[in-house]
């Protein structure tokens, strides 16, 4: 199956955030990777905090969704890269 953008209510990153894709899974679990410009990107509860500080690069994230029908929830995310640019762009689960 081919990754494509996704929107998905609690995915709460900012106008700077890079392009995302999801993955869905047999069952409930969706996972979703992507890119953020900015200081932070919130998920549900979870907050990442960019490498570089000023968020002027972009960072990559990797969040697990719980898909219950007409609600969902953020089960964890994860942040990954350096103070350079950083993107993650596909899955492979």
């Amino acid at each position: 199956m081919r990754a494509r953008p996704v929107a998905w209510p609690g995915l709460s990153v900012s106008a700077a955030a890079a392009s995302t894709r999801l993955r869905p899974l047999a069952g409930t679990s969706l996972y979703v990777a992507g890119g953020f410009k900015s200081p932070t990107a919130s998920f549900g509860s979870n907050t990442l905090t960019n490498a570089d500080a000023s968020g002027n690069s972009n960072d990559v994230f990797l969040v697990k969704l719980t898909d219950a029908g007409s609600t969902g929830s953020v089960a964890w995310a994860q942040r990954a890269g350096g103070t350079d640019d950083d993107a993650g762009i596909a899955l492979l689960l």
